[in-house]
């Protein structure tokens, strides 16, 4: 019988741990405890309260609920992005001034911010990494990117 603690990691990678040993002691109080010996094998140890009878076990999940795991992190120029965004779409709900998307793709792209909006000679925009990048932020955030055809 082979027993391992399989440890996944988010990069796709794992390590195996495997298991030489598997102790039970009678404690009052739960332990799981882990020891690695010499030859890279490990044993497990726990108290009874916890795990009374080792084959009724299935396999021992480790559950990591992470904020940071699904973060965005922002940049400065993602701010300044989202601010300006956000500004002209409360002109575009408001019907003040700029009244049509047509009119904030305009903006846009007459000011052409941070070289975001070069075009081809065919008129379609270059591909630009750093505009890729804002633009799946903002998806991720729940807001329209106004510059992209519906």
């Amino acid at each position: 019988m082979k027993r391992e603690i399989i440890l996944n990691f988010i990069d796709g990678t794992e390590k195996r741990l495997l298991l030489s040993k598997a102790t039970k002691l009678n404690l009052d109080g739960g332990m799981l405890h882990l020891d690695k010996f010499k030859d890279e094998s490990w044993r497990l140890i726990w108290s009874t309260d916890l795990i009374d009878d080792f084959s009724t076990l299935k396999n021992i999940e480790i559950y990591r609920e992470d904020y940071k795991l699904n973060a965005i992190t922002l940049t400065a120029r993602d701010m300044f992005m989202i601010n300006k965004i956000m500004n002209a779409s409360d002109y575009i709900t408001h019907d003040i001034k700029l009244n049509s998307l047509n009119n904030l793709k305009k903006d846009f792209f007459d000011n052409n911010t941070f070289g975001w909006f070069d075009k081809r000679d065919d008129g379609t925009l270059k591909s630009n990494l750093e505009r890729q990048e804002f633009e799946e932020k903002v998806e991720k955030l729940g807001i329209e990117v106004p510059w992209k055809d519906k």
